[in-house]
Protein backbone atom coordinates (compact mmCIF):
# COMPACT_ATOMS: atom_id res chain seq x y z
CA UNK A 1 0.00 0.00 0.00
CA UNK A 2 1.44 3.36 -1.20
CA UNK A 3 0.88 6.66 0.60
CA UNK A 4 -1.06 9.28 -1.30
CA UNK A 5 -0.42 12.82 -1.97
CA UNK A 6 -1.94 15.02 0.33
CA UNK A 7 -4.79 17.28 -0.86
CA UNK A 8 -5.67 14.57 -3.20
CA UNK A 9 -8.06 12.39 -0.83
CA UNK A 10 -10.84 12.74 -0.36
CA UNK A 11 -11.05 15.09 2.43
CA UNK A 12 -8.90 17.44 -0.06
CA UNK A 13 -10.96 16.99 -3.11
CA UNK A 14 -14.06 18.06 -0.95
CA UNK A 15 -12.61 21.07 0.03
CA UNK A 16 -11.65 21.76 -3.28
CA UNK A 17 -15.18 21.46 -4.37
CA UNK A 18 -16.47 23.30 -1.34
CA UNK A 19 -14.10 25.96 -1.98
CA UNK A 20 -14.64 26.25 -5.47
CA UNK A 21 -18.35 26.33 -4.90
CA UNK A 22 -18.31 28.92 -2.22
CA UNK A 23 -18.67 32.43 -4.21
CA UNK A 24 -22.18 30.96 -5.57
CA UNK A 25 -23.46 30.08 -1.67
CA UNK A 26 -21.85 33.29 -0.51
CA UNK A 27 -23.10 35.47 -3.51
CA UNK A 28 -26.95 33.50 -2.69
CA UNK A 29 -26.73 35.44 0.47
CA UNK A 30 -25.23 38.41 0.15
CA UNK A 31 -28.87 38.59 -2.09
CA UNK A 32 -30.65 37.86 1.06
CA UNK A 33 -28.79 40.13 3.23
CA UNK A 34 -27.11 37.40 5.17
CA UNK A 35 -23.22 38.11 4.19
CA UNK A 36 -20.73 40.38 5.69
CA UNK A 37 -17.34 41.61 3.96
CA UNK A 38 -15.74 39.08 6.79
CA UNK A 39 -17.43 36.22 4.70
CA UNK A 40 -16.40 37.42 1.71
CA UNK A 41 -12.97 37.61 3.18
CA UNK A 42 -12.50 34.09 3.76
CA UNK A 43 -14.00 32.51 0.77
CA UNK A 44 -11.70 34.33 -0.93
CA UNK A 45 -9.03 32.85 0.58
CA UNK A 46 -10.32 29.66 0.76
CA UNK A 47 -11.36 30.30 -3.26
CA UNK A 48 -7.50 31.46 -3.85
CA UNK A 49 -6.01 28.28 -1.84
CA UNK A 50 -8.37 25.99 -3.97
CA UNK A 51 -7.08 27.29 -7.24
CA UNK A 52 -3.67 27.13 -6.79
CA UNK A 53 -4.07 23.36 -5.31
CA UNK A 54 -6.00 22.30 -8.41
CA UNK A 55 -3.03 24.02 -10.73
CA UNK A 56 0.06 22.54 -8.68
CA UNK A 57 -1.92 19.31 -9.21
CA UNK A 58 -3.47 19.60 -12.52
CA UNK A 59 0.51 20.08 -13.49
CA UNK A 60 1.90 17.23 -11.18
CA UNK A 61 0.00 14.01 -10.91
CA UNK A 62 -2.35 12.02 -13.66
CA UNK A 63 -5.73 12.37 -13.95
CA UNK A 64 -6.76 9.35 -13.60
CA UNK A 65 -6.05 8.85 -10.20
CA UNK A 66 -8.11 12.01 -9.26
CA UNK A 67 -11.01 10.85 -11.07
CA UNK A 68 -10.98 7.88 -9.31
CA UNK A 69 -10.95 9.46 -6.20
CA UNK A 70 -13.84 12.49 -7.52
CA UNK A 71 -16.01 9.33 -8.45
CA UNK A 72 -15.54 8.43 -4.91
CA UNK A 73 -16.66 11.17 -3.73
CA UNK A 74 -19.44 11.48 -5.59
CA UNK A 75 -20.78 8.23 -4.28
CA UNK A 76 -20.07 8.75 -0.57
CA UNK A 77 -21.96 12.13 -1.03
CA UNK A 78 -24.72 10.86 -3.00
CA UNK A 79 -25.35 7.40 -0.21
CA UNK A 80 -25.05 9.75 2.39
CA UNK A 81 -28.05 12.29 0.81
CA UNK A 82 -29.82 8.92 -0.03
CA UNK A 83 -29.79 7.88 3.47
CA UNK A 84 -30.74 11.09 4.98
CA UNK A 85 -33.87 11.30 2.56
CA UNK A 86 -34.29 7.69 3.18
CA UNK A 87 -34.70 8.65 7.02
CA UNK A 88 -36.76 11.52 6.64
CA UNK A 89 -39.09 9.26 4.93
CA UNK A 90 -39.00 6.81 7.43
CA UNK A 91 -39.85 9.46 10.23
CA UNK A 92 -42.40 11.07 8.44
CA UNK A 93 -44.48 8.03 7.77
CA UNK A 94 -44.14 7.09 11.45
CA UNK A 95 -45.16 10.49 12.53
CA UNK A 96 -48.68 10.20 10.35
CA UNK A 97 -51.64 9.01 12.90
CA UNK A 98 -53.20 5.84 12.10
CA UNK A 99 -56.56 5.84 11.57
CA UNK A 100 -59.08 3.02 12.21
CA UNK A 101 -59.01 0.02 9.83
CA UNK A 102 -55.53 1.80 8.66
CA UNK A 103 -53.56 -1.91 9.16
CA UNK A 104 -55.54 -3.78 7.43
CA UNK A 105 -58.78 -1.35 5.90
CA UNK A 106 -61.20 -3.44 7.23
CA UNK A 107 -63.20 -3.89 11.06
CA UNK A 108 -61.33 -6.80 12.56
CA UNK A 109 -60.29 -7.78 15.85
CA UNK A 110 -57.07 -6.03 15.80
CA UNK A 111 -58.45 -2.61 14.45
CA UNK A 112 -61.70 -2.90 16.55
CA UNK A 113 -59.57 -3.28 20.40
CA UNK A 114 -57.74 -0.22 19.14
CA UNK A 115 -61.47 1.58 19.43
CA UNK A 116 -61.78 0.07 23.32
Amino acid sequence: MAAGLPGLGLGGLFFVLSALLAPVVELYRTAQGRSSAGAWRQVGRQFAIALVMVAIVGSVVPLAPLGITTALLATVLVAAKAAQLGLRFANHRAARPRTRGAICRQPCTCCTEART
